[in-house]
């Protein structure tokens, strides 16, 4: 008797005895074939399998919650006082970052504090107990349309009690900004002004102007970010505008924009980071001239609008780091740079560097000789030739140096890696024990070297860097680290040639961190060209 499943298929009964021969015959009351019987067991296997694994699950479930009631028992013996404060510690560690110039964000510690509230009751209570978890608040303007929406604002705003604010006020579309739609929101903040610690904002000028009217003094205020996100139209009217009234800000964290610069009435004696979004370079002058103990200032897209006269050199002794980013000096105003001694200045960052302005930083670095220890030259649009050199000669103690050009002008690096080929000895002329045991050579104390190139590359200087000089040598580099990257595409014929690649590494091998990569696809050089001169796999480099 043939299985009756054959009646299914079309054109099968015509191949009975085919049938018969696939072993299609029956077995069993039902009339199923062998193959069928073999489905029907395997589909109950799964079906038992299912339900197995359910079970598994909900038991796995029920472990975990008896393994939480389990760790969450000396939660109850202790009192409500001791288990916030181990909140609250653990996370002002895991949100410390202060970076001013952060995209908004969600706030980490009200995340982290309902994340809390559903846990158990105990954790519940807890962190509803805790003022300090609710006193990061990120508000998202547009988003604060019901009352529902403010009555969240103002609980929060009442269990955060007397604990200092950090405030985070964001409007996503500033054409839809009216005072009627927002204007509660900005007044339950406002009445918060005493508790104020740290405020970042991305508003209309007007939203900060109503907010500025709900106010007192702001003395407490250390941390500003205050940026606008108006429409182009009717800005020009705004720059006119008188500052808003004083307000007593003495910050010591500023990020501001040239317009809200002008329009704020700040006490720089205790200012010591500053970020500058499109500010002139009179304003950067004047900025850097009222605030003497800046540590840290970074100027993004400087340009240049009038000619400043320079006067007497000031000397900012206070400053550390800087990062210069600026537009072509086209009409020839001359770089702030020239105005000023940073005798403590340790590192730097510039972006579009020019011919003009690497004869401006070697004035500098001659003037005062900064203890710079990390420079990073982004974009660098000079010619090549001995600018670079020079340049770099002028400080001998930098340990951490990036190099990037600009891509439309292609700079080649044998120079500067020749330079770091060649041993100076000490000359005989040299006096005192002080200049006899300092390093010698060009960029003697250098650690880290990164460079970025377009085109050509002389692979062949890298192993001579790299490799560690003998004992009667004058030169003692101790570079740890060399990384090179190349943006874009890549051909078919990339990587280390091969000679160059066994050097390298033999001296990783040794110990010398080097690193070869690709910016844009994060492709490691070694396993690729591993690969490529088929040395050793790509796992064993």
């Amino acid at each position: 008797m043939l299985c009756h499943h054959l009646g299914s298929i079309p054109g099968l009964l015509d191949r009975s005895a085919s049938a018969l021969s696939l072993g299609c015959t029956t077995s069993g009351d039902r009339g199923d074939c062998h193959a069928c019987v073999k489905i029907h067991d395997l589909q109950r296997k799964a079906e038992e399998t299912l339900l197995n694994l359910e079970n598994i699950l909900a038991q796995v479930y029920e472990a975990k919650t008896a393994r939480n009631n389990v760790h969450s028992m000396i939660l109850y013996k202790m009192p409500n006082e001791i288990t916030a404060a181990i909140f609250t510690m653990v996370l002002d560690d895991a949100d410390s970052d202060p970076c001013l110039d952060e995209p908004p964000t969600r706030s980490e510690k009200l995340l982290c504090a309902l994340t809390l509230a559903g846990v158990c009751t105990k954790w519940r209570d807890v962190a509803i107990s805790a003022p300090r978890l609710w006193a990061d608040i990120h508000v998202f303007l547009h988003s604060q349309n019901t009352s529902d929406d403010l009555n969240i604002l103002k609980c929060m705003m009442e269990r955060s009690k007397a604990v200092p604010l950090t405030l985070r006020l964001f409007l996503r579309d500033a054409g839809k900004f009216s005072l009627e739609n927002l204007g509660e929101s900005l007044s339950i903040v406002g009445k918060e002004y005493q508790r104020w610690f740290a405020l970042r904002t991305r508003l209309p000028l007007e939203a900060i102007e109503f907010l500025f009217e709900k106010t007192g003094s702001l003395s407490g205020l250390s941390s500003l970010q205050m940026h606008w996100n108006d429409r182009l139209d009717g800005l020009t009217q705004r720059m006119q505008l008188p500052p808003f009234q004083a307000k007593e800000l003495q910050p010591s964290r500023l990020s501001l924009t040239n317009i809200t610069f002008m329009r704020l009435n700040i006490s720089w004696k205790n200012v010591t980071h500053v970020v500058a979004h499109q500010f002139t370079n009179a304003q950067a002058v004047s900025l850097l001239r009222a605030a003497p103990m800046l540590q840290s200032c970074i100027f993004k897209c400087l340009t240049y609008s009038k000619y400043v006269e320079q006067g007497r050199i000031f000397v900012h002794r206070k400053l550390r780091y800087l990062s210069y980013h600026s537009e072509p000096d086209r009409y020839g105003l001359g770089s702030i740079l020239a105005f000023f001694k940073f005798p403590s200045l340790e590192r730097l960052d510039f972006t579009g560097l020019t011919v003009n302005d690497c004869t401006v930083l070697v004035d500098l670095f001659t003037r005062c000789n900064p203890p710079l220890k990390e420079v990073r030259l982004q974009d660098a649009i000079m010619g090549t030739g001995n600018h670079l050199i020079t340049l770099l000669q002028a400080i001998p103690g930098v340990e951490r140096l990036h190099l990037s050009p600009d891509p439309m002008y292609k700079i080649e690096w044998t120079d500067l890696f020749q330079n770091l080929t060649i041993d100076f000895p000490p000359t005989q002329e040299s006096k005192g024990a002080a200049e006899e045991s300092a390093p010698q050579g060009f960029l003697p104390c250098l650690q880290s070297l990164e460079v970025t190139y377009w085109r050509y590359f002389p692979w062949e200087y890298v192993p001579r860097i790299l490799k560690k000089r003998g004992s009667s040598s004058a030169v003692q580099r101790p570079l740890k680290k060399f990384a090179i990257h190349k943006p874009g595409e890549i051909g078919a014929n990339f990587g280390v040639p091969r000679n160059v690649f066994q050097e390298l590494l033999s001296l990783r091998r040794e110990g010398a961190h080097n690193e070869c990569t690709v910016i844009l696809g994060g492709i490691d050089w070694f396993q690729a060209s591993s690969v490529a001169h088929a040395l050793l796999p790509a796992a064993h480099i």
